[in-house]
């Protein structure tokens, strides 16, 4: 799940408040804020593969403390450089003997706060993230799919027959889509 109010998140001397704005100009982004010193939020997912990505997009809200990301296999950690804008940033890693991987963003100052959008963790022959795809309560798995400015598109908005894309309604004016 991409809410980290979710039980699947666990959370560590870190609340978490939704509603904000996200980089799609949505509302689904989520604020966490530490209230201890190494704060996290963490999802843990079973392994069974050689090479996973961990994405999100992240911007600071306040504070200066340094904020880390994890790399899939907990082996290792990037310190994100963050400012109001959104960044996606992603990390890989391979399960070293592990039979988990995991998503898991550190605040290492009380009193920080950033906003957070799309966690995503994947199984990947790349370094680098796929299109993201939104998740609510339960994992997305099927196909086709086709992404708009980096965003899921709802299924039931298009069909494709014979290798032709018709959408019930024109994506947004300059959306880059993928498929």
């Amino acid at each position: 799940s991409d809410d980290l109010t979710n039980a699947a998140w666990s959370k560590s001397g870190a609340t978490v408040a939704g509603g904000v704005s996200d980089p799609f100009g949505g509302a689904a982004a989520q604020t966490v804020t530490a209230t201890a010193a190494n704060a996290y939020i963490a999802q843990f997912q079973a392994a069974s593969g050689a090479n996973y990505v961990s994405s999100m997009w992240v911007r600071r809200r306040s504070g200066s403390g340094a904020i880390k990301l994890s790399n899939p296999a907990h082996t290792g950690v990037t310190t994100l450089t963050l400012s109001s804008s959104w960044q996606r940033f992603a990390v890989s890693g391979a399960p070293s003997g592990a039979d988990y991987v995991n998503s898991l963003l550190i605040l290492t100052t009380s009193g920080d706060a950033v906003d957070v959008y799309g966690p995503q963790l994947e199984q990947s022959l790349a370094s680098t993230p796929g299109p993201y795809f939104q998740t609510l309560a339960t994992d997305y798995c099927g196909g086709p799919w086709i992404t708009a400015a980096g965003a899921l598109v709802n299924p039931q908005t298009y069909t494709i027959s014979n290798g032709a894309v018709t959408f019930a309604a024109a994506p947004a004016s300059g959306a880059a889509l993928a498929w």
